[in-house]
């Protein structure tokens, strides 16, 4: 009897040491949201499914596995101590013929979110986004980040200044890609794909200081920017979902 006393005492002791916090965000393939995937802890029966808006919520716990599953895509895996609270998910098709296949989204020498924190002040590669912090050496994609000292006060305009600091920006008009204005023309955004490319049509956006923006900030003062970085167009959309799909740039 005083064992069994002992084993309802310390039990309920060992549930609540264990830290829980909850995950959500929107799943994506074909830039489209996708509703019914199937998104849950590894070996267990703790899950849920993403709603017709392709949203999920799921609490998980640290040192779990997170898997997103879909009949006819990849499944991909995620350590749940890399996850930020707010995470986007893009499914792909799957490449071979094996079952079962999962890919692991971690690679040789990432760190967790807590580790990119603390070491974000000191590390030049690393950029905080509105859902997670990015390290460039493992992000797996080729994003550009060039600090405040690197930008040509010539002209106070973000346009300007992000056409001078990255090759391939093009400053057109809104909603017609292939008429070139001046950064200065109050219907001017950035594409940042070629002219020739049929996806040609989707504007970056703006991530300043975790507020999003669609259309340029044209409100910022430009010295006091401490860092900026641009992220193309495949990882805007694993990030920000489909609103990403013309690249971000991050201030």
């Amino acid at each position: 009897m005083k064992s069994l006393l002992t084993f309802i005492l310390v039990f309920p002791l060992a549930l609540i040491s264990q830290e829980t916090r909850k995950i959500k965000g929107l799943v994506t393939y074909n830039n489209k949201p996708l509703g019914n995937v199937h998104v849950y802890i590894e070996n267990s029966d703790v899950g849920t499914y993403t709603n017709a808006n392709g949203r999920y919520e799921l609490v998980v716990a640290s040192g779990q596995n997170l898997i997103y599953s879909f009949q006819g895509l990849q499944n991909q895996l995620y350590e749940t101590d890399t996850l930020p609270t707010d995470f986007n998910v893009v499914l792909s098709e799957e490449v071979n013929a094996l079952e079962e296949v999962t890919v692991k989204e971690k690679v040789p020498g990432q760190k967790s979110q807590k580790e990119l924190f603390d070491a974000y002040n000191v590390d030049k590669d690393i950029v905080k986004t509105k859902y997670l912090l990015v390290d460039k050496k493992t992000a797996g994609y080729a994003m550009e980040i060039r600090e405040g000292d690197q930008i040509n006060f010539a002209s106070n305009n973000i346009l300007a200044v992000l056409q001078s600091m990255f090759a391939g920006v093009k400053i057109r008009q809104k909603g017609q890609p292939y008429n070139q204005v001046l950064p200065d023309d109050p219907n001017a955004v950035i594409y940042m794909r070629g002219t020739g490319s049929i996806n040609f049509t989707r504007e970056a956006i703006y991530d300043v200081d975790g507020t999003i923006y669609v259309d340029p900030p044209r409100f910022l003062d430009v010295t006091n920017i401490k860092r900026i970085s641009r992220v193309p167009a495949l990882a805007g959309t694993a990030i920000y979902g489909s609103i990403g799909a013309g690249g971000v740039f991050i201030i």
